[in-house]
């Protein structure tokens, strides 16, 4: 199986994001494999993923109930506070709070059959059923215009294809394990 994996938009040098944000924003809609893009790259590079299903997780095992809009929040300080460090940011729409701190866009797509399958596959059965109304088109989920974007498709795979990501980012600390 092969991952298509393309670099779009800007083509700038990969060692100028060493001055740009550190942050590598990991968007896209809710099934299309975020998480496992996101988690295999922070693993790759040995930093911190930052994600706002793991807040929202920890609040309601805390606190019980819904916090997603308090996640959010606690996202977006977390992330102001650790300006100047390199993470991963995972979260379906990058809040405009933070745009400005993403020195790398990494989009992940999956076809449409895909994420209905991924999406019924879990528990919680609400963003399914927004999928299937067409309530979450992709094109919500993209990064802003013009900025630079490595598109990530795991349609095909469990194992997403990291070399556009790490070539992007230039050379530098990686994790060997």
């Amino acid at each position: 199986m092969t991952t298509e994996s393309s670099i779009q938009h800007k083509t700038e040098d990969p060692t100028t994001l060493r001055g740009k944000g550190q942050v590598i924003a990991v968007c896209g809609s809710p099934g299309a494999g975020k998480t496992t893009v996101g988690r295999a790259i922070a693993s790759h590079l040995g930093v911190l993923l930052l994600t706002r299903d793991e807040i929202t997780t920890g609040l309601r095992r805390s606190a019980g109930g819904s916090h997603r809009e308090q996640a959010e929040a606690i996202m977006i300080d977390l992330a102001q506070r650790l300006a100047g460090v390199r993470f991963v940011l995972e979260t379906s729409l990058v809040p405009k709070e933070l745009a400005h701190m993403v020195g790398l866009w990494v989009h992940v797509v999956a076809r449409p059959e895909v994420i209905d399958a991924r999406l019924h596959a879990r528990p919680d059965q609400r963003l399914a059923d927004q999928f299937r109304r067409g309530e979450m088109p992709a094109a919500i989920f993209a990064p802003p215009a013009g900025v630079d974007v490595i598109e990530i498709d795991t349609s095909d795979t469990e194992a997403p294809d990291l070399e556009p990501v790490m070539t992007r980012l230039g050379p530098g600390p990686r994790r060997t394990t």
